[in-house]
């Protein structure tokens, strides 16, 4: 088969179009989908019955344990109107990128049949389907063909077309070849013989380009964001979501009081929060500040539901402010126990000027957050804001195994000073707090050479993620009596210390501009003030030098 990958754009446009012109029927088909999907999902955590309910998600499980991947990862599914009726049909199958697209294998295909989902094809590892294009020298029909094998002297062909009536497919054929004892071939189409040449023919006509599906992992879609939307008749944003997988389907209403907080001059306005059963059940009730309202920012998300710890139930997520670079929200945490969101979370807020951390508790406000889970099941939460191209501060908390209060662990920040002739300095700053408070480093660079062509900046961004997400490496200086410690990943760099043979420094990044190691010494010097710990020096060493 021609190594052909078939970008499905059209097909993601031909949804769009499809979804403005049929809302009702893409949404409800989607809806009818979810049972589908749950099995699937439950069938990768290894659940005997959800494996027996539903023999593709069995196939697709065993797949991805015979390859050692988690089935979440290695395993999809999208939504695609195959045969442009308005309605989608849902394909599961291995992710694979455009350019191997040959290497994608559709495990399940369904449609809708009086509302129902049904099957209307399934592959496995011995019978691997793929979808096509160009069928007919059309572009976008679409077909499907298989082949698989019911032993080692038998090979069973198959091809269709994408029809009206998806729950069959159109000029279906069933091509076999059987090979006797001298290894001869002997074929037939549909149950009857026909000559090797006429099923070479076929085949060649069936093998169209292989159509590159585009599709979401299982896990990339395990904690997404649920939107609401503003109604802009009565001026209230409406979200609707559950909780959980088994848990109540809850109704949001934002609302403006109308009321304006005197204290809060960017965060002015007080909106009203309630929290309903979908059967009107009232659950509580709230207010917050923020600097939008449903009225004036008609197509912002002013909420919307995330497992934000990590404990399989969604929360509540309420933007304070949107701008140009940055988004604003605070958070309330779901309480199983007593069937409600908790109160927004709170915290002391750390003062970048000051280097400590104030007496006042706040409304713990994140800035463009995002969820990170580590391998070693630690949890964190990422708040990064932007001040301009050049200045911006990342603040990393980590949830406590109780999964009910985040604690500060890691201040990044990036802080560009006035200058006027463009040469002027950067300052860098990490602070680290846990069983004792750092600053693991303050150091200061020309602002052309660290937002310049080798991307010093990207390699510091890692390296202090490095510092706090990673299990420490450390190398020891060889080779050499001492070597330079630089500032910059340059032979011609001020050195910021000589390092002896032996001496020990902790690898950030490696692979730095060519060759230069990124790390860290401590010079064992006591910090100066209230800051635990020794001194600390960030830099570049060549990487022959370390070992």
């Amino acid at each position: 088969m021609k190594r052909i990958a078939f970008l499905c754009a059209f097909l993601l446009l031909s949804a769009a179009l499809c979804l403005q012109a049929s809302a009702v029927g893409w949404e409800d088909a989607v809806a009818a989908y979810v049972p589908v999907l749950a099995q699937y999902q439950a069938a990768f955590t290894g659940d005997e019955n959800a494996l027996m309910a539903r023999e593709s998600a069995e196939d697709a499980y065993r797949c991805a344990l015979y390859a050692q991947r988690d089935p979440r990862d290695m395993i999809g599914y999208s939504f695609v109107d195959l045969n442009r009726d308005g309605i989608p049909e849902l394909v599961l199958g291995t992710l694979a990128d455009e350019d191997n697209a040959e290497d994608q294998l559709i495990f399940e295909i369904l449609t809708l049949k009086d509302s129902a989902p049904v099957t209307v094809i399934r592959g496995w590892e011995r019978f691997r389907v793929q979808l096509t294009a160009n069928e007919n020298g059309v572009p976008d029909a679409i077909g499907y063909y298989a082949e698989g094998s019911s032993g080692a002297s038998n090979s069973v062909y198959e091809h269709g077309l994408a029809g009206k009536d998806m729950t069959q497919w159109e000029d279906a054929h069933t091509l076999e070849a059987n090979y006797d004892e001298s290894g001869q071939a002997i074929w037939t189409l549909d149950g009857a013989q026909i000559a090797e040449k006429q099923a070479e023919a076929l085949l060649t006509a069936w093998q169209k380009p292989v159509m590159h599906v585009l599709l979401s992992s299982f896990s990339a879609h395990e904690n997404e964001r649920v939107l609401g939307k503003t109604d802009v008749a009565d001026g209230s944003y409406y979200l609707s979501a559950s909780v959980s997988r088994d848990g109540p389907t809850l109704n949001v209403i934002i609302q403006d009081t109308g009321k304006r907080n005197p204290s809060e001059a960017l965060r002015e306005n007080i909106l009203s929060v309630t929290v309903a059963y979908a059967d009107g059940g009232l659950i509580q009730q709230f207010e917050y500040s923020s600097s939008e309202t449903p009225r004036q920012d008609t197509l912002a998300a002013l909420a919307w539901m995330q497992d934000m710890n990590f404990d399989g139930h969604r929360d509540l997520v309420l933007c304070t402010a949107q701008g140009a670079s940055n988004e604003f929200s605070v958070f309330c945490l779901w309480n199983p126990e007593s069937g409600r969101f908790d109160p927004i979370q709170t915290a002391c807020a750390f003062d970048l000027e000051a280097e400590q951390f104030s007496d006042e508790i706040v409304p713990m406000e994140l800035v463009n957050y995002s969820l990170i889970k580590e391998e070693n099941d630690q949890r964190y939460l990422c708040s990064y804001e932007k001040d301009g191209a050049i200045s911006h501060t990342q603040r990393i908390y980590r949830w406590e195994l109780s999964g009910t209060a985040p604690v500060l662990t890691q201040v990044y920040d990036v802080t560009a000073h006035e200058f006027s002739d463009g040469d002027g300095p950067v300052r860098e700053r990490l602070f680290a707090f846990g069983s004792q408070n750092e600053k693991v480093w303050d150091q200061e660079y020309n602002i052309r050479w660290f937002y310049g062509e080798t991307a010093p900046f990207a390699d510091h961004e890692d390296a202090a993620r490095t510092y706090l997400l990673a299990e420490p490496v450390y190398k020891r200086v060889a080779n050499v009596d001492w070597v330079n410690l630089r500032e910059r990943d340059s032979k011609q760099s001020e050195s910021l210390a000589h390092l002896d043979r032996g001496v020990e420094v902790q690898v950030l990044k490696e692979n730095c501009a060519d060759g230069w190691t990124l790390v860290l010494w401590d010079t064992g010097k006591p910090m100066v003030g209230a800051w635990n710990g020794t001194q600390k020096e960030i830099g570049y060493i060549w990487h022959s030098f370390l070992e």
